[in-house]
């Protein structure tokens, strides 16, 4: 994998590019040249790298390292997955991530994927993101919670497992905030 490449660059406090400088010895020149010719303070100095960290959940990184353990290619593994998200959902958080939203959130998540995928360590290249979870609890009674079976069908139950905490995607799938409001369930942490 190439190396990252670090640059600075020089921005007014309006956000208005004045300069970037790939060696820290010409920023701090330039910075003394920039008071000297009369442009003072205040403008920022921002550090920039040519690889950001992609963002992903646990669970999809782990998907990732899955798919990437049984697929040669990154043609195969997107197969994989497109293929799973139509029929049985074996990889459910990189089916999300990769094929649902609009093209552009599609595009950006595929753009992203191939860059992992390509990495020498992709461990360097994520950033896991928390997802909070919660449970979903009875109105009437907060000692009933909606608890998902192994079969992926939902129930009320009276002790809630750890599988029982909900993402907000899943709370998306099952309805949303107004099938909770129907059903009279309400999120807690």
């Amino acid at each position: 994998m190439t190396e990252q490449i670090k640059a600075w660059a020089v921005v007014d406090n309006q956000g208005q590019p004045i300069g970037t400088y790939y060696e820290k010895t010409d920023l701090e020149d330039e910075l003394v040249e920039y008071n000297r010719i009369g442009i003072n303070p205040p403008y920022k100095i921002i550090e920039l790298t040519s690889t950001p960290k992609i963002k992903m959940t646990q669970a999809q990184f782990d998907e990732f390292r899955k798919l990437k353990m049984h697929n040669q290619t990154l043609r195969s593994a997107l197969e994989t997955v497109f293929e799973n998200y139509n029929y049985d959902y074996a990889y459910p958080n990189l089916s999300n991530l990769l094929y649902q939203g609009g093209h552009v959130d599609r595009n950006q998540s595929q753009l992203e994927f191939a860059q992992l995928w390509a990495s020498d360590n992709p461990e360097e290249l994520v950033e896991i993101k928390k997802e909070t979870r919660y449970l979903l609890v009875s109105k009437l009674d907060s000692d009933m919670f909606v608890e998902k079976n192994s079969d992926e069908s939902f129930r009320f139950g009276v002790k809630p497992l750890v599988s029982s905490k909900f993402t907000d995607a899943e709370i998306e799938e099952l309805g949303g905030d107004d099938w909770l409001a129907e059903m009279g369930i309400k999120r807690w942490k």
